[in-house]
């Protein structure tokens, strides 16, 4: 599971080489509601569902750098706007 990013911290490769989930501590008397907010907020900080939302669907090398262009000027216009107020 080599190659992305974002959910490298989320596997591990053990010796033999195959990708395996780092295992996620829940206590016996734990709430599974609360576990299962650990899990998603540790999957959160990892990316994890940042890169299923964009390994949803095929998106064009062009559409990716048109959508990068355009998340480069809101953020200048953002930071513009930081900087006179």
């Amino acid at each position: 599971m080599g190659g992305s990013g974002a959910a490298q911290g989320f596997f591990r490769q053990t010796s033999e080489g195959e990708s395996v989930a780092d295992p996620l501590a829940v206590k016996v008397d734990e709430n599974l509601e609360r576990a299962i907010k650990a899990l998603k907020k540790k999957m959160d900080k990892e990316g994890i569902f940042k890169e299923l939302r964009r390994r949803r669907s095929y998106e064009k090398p062009s559409v990716r750098r048109r959508a990068k262009r355009a998340r480069a000027i809101r953020a200048q216009r953002r930071n513009a706007v930081a900087r006179t107020t």
